[in-house]
């Protein structure tokens, strides 16, 4: 698959088989994640799969039983959990470089996006989940207390595969050159 189908063919899926997900494909995901681009090479993204259903259910309820993934949750037979470690990322000599601060969740941003491409070249589906009481799921996975995710996905293989892209905006609305 091209790098630009990929891009452009990748949907938010709601709606998951039951198939279980091989290990092989959650490590080819986080192989691909793994090689994000990171502040200083400090790789501070962090990824926990989830199958155990106990601890799926868990999880799923510490999102909103409104949110539109919350029964994709549920569905898929896999929850992947991105976590970023604070502190380093963004900083020199312990001082924050830049007027962001951390920059854990940019590094992990990047990470995600190689991992949702790579999940839907492998013919895996996912959706980003962004609600959620991050510390219930801190809870859940006893992480540490540096460890936060910023993130959740359903990770399983779609009920169905095809998928229309939403309206984009043009390029001149995004675009300006000076």
């Amino acid at each position: 698959m091209e790098l630009n189908q990929a891009i452009k063919g990748r949907r938010s899926v709601r709606k998951y088989l039951p198939d279980p997900v091989p290990d092989s494909a959650v490590e080819a995901i986080v192989e691909a994640a793994r090689f994000a681009p990171s502040w200083a090479n400090l790789q501070v993204a962090r990824f926990i799969a989830v199958r155990d259903p106990a601890t799926r259910k868990e999880i799923q309820s510490a999102v909103p039983d409104k949110n539109p993934a919350y029964h994709a949750l549920g569905q898929a037979p896999v929850i992947l959990v991105f976590a970023g470690l604070r502190g380093s990322a963004g900083y020199y000599q312990g001082v924050s470089s830049n007027r962001h601060g951390d920059f854990a969740m940019f590094d992990v941003a990047l990470a995600v996006e190689n991992a949702l491409l790579t999940a839907y070249e492998s013919g895996l589906a996912t959706c980003l989940v962004g609600v959620f009481d991050v510390d219930r799921v801190k809870e859940v996975l006893k992480l540490s207390p540096d460890l936060d995710p910023f993130v959740i996905s359903p990770l399983g293989y779609p009920e169905k595969k095809d998928f229309r892209a939403p309206p984009r905006k043009e390029i001149s609305d995004l675009l300006s050159w000076r």
